[in-house]
């Protein structure tokens, strides 16, 4: 026989509730972050190995000086 009433109380289950929500919600976030870092990445590689750009030259500059 299946009991039709839940163990935990109505405050218990919304918490659990908005907790998955808070987590499902930061994965949602990482997998977008993730998904524009793979994009990042794909436009640094197209970039020819042997070419600088000027934004470059000029962070390296600044810390050696």
């Amino acid at each position: 026989m299946v009991k039709k009433s839940s163990p935990d109380t109505s405050g218990a289950i919304q918490a659990r509730i908005a907790y998955l929500l808070n987590r499902r919600a930061a994965l949602d976030e990482l997998i977008l972050c993730m998904e524009r870092y793979t994009a990042q990445q794909v436009t640094w590689r197209r970039r020819p190995l042997g070419t600088v750009r000027a934004d470059d030259t000029a962070g390296r500059l600044a810390g050696a000086a």
